[in-house]
């Protein structure tokens, strides 16, 4: 990785002046620079190379076609490791699955748990609209019940 990283960035830059990579500096400061620059490139190397392979321990698949991210590490990992408990996160997936299935806190008024709904306002259209289907199925109801009780009745009178 050094001596791609040397090819990318390092020595024949700058028409083979001496120091020319340092920014005119010779001796030891253009050496340290250098070997900066030289781990800076070998680092990137690493992570590029680190992207394209499944982040499991041991398994270098490779993640470039299909991967799975994984929102717990914040790694990619191939098909065989996506699951959170395959790759080591299954703390966390089962402390994330509790607070999901717990859902939102219970909003509180005046330091308790309001239990009661907010009653609608009387002349809102959705409230008028809710009466009307409430009395329209209420009718409906009660014109059922009359038709039996009318047959129950002719029943009786026939016997």
């Amino acid at each position: 990785a050094a001596a791609a990283a040397e090819r990318r960035f390092g020595a024949g830059r700058g028409g083979g002046r001496v120091g020319s990579s340092a920014g005119g500096r010779s001796g030891p400061a253009a050496a340290s620079a250098s070997a900066k620059a030289s781990s800076d490139a070998a680092l990137l190397d690493r992570y590029a190379k680190d992207a394209k392979q499944c982040q499991h321990v041991g398994c270098r698949a490779s993640v470039v076609v299909i991967s799975t991210h994984c929102r717990h590490c914040n790694k990619t990992y191939c098909t065989a490791h996506s699951l959170p408990e395959s790759h080591g996160c299954a703390t966390a997936a089962a402390a994330a699955a509790r607070k999901d299935r717990r859902g939102p806190p219970a909003p509180m008024l005046g330091g308790a748990p309001s239990a009661k709904p907010r009653p609608m306002d009387p002349n809102d259209p959705k409230r008028k609209q809710l009466e009307k289907r409430l009395k329209a199925t209420l009718q409906k109801k009660e014109e059922s019940r009359s038709a039996k009780d009318s047959k129950a009745k002719s029943k009786k009178k026939k016997k």
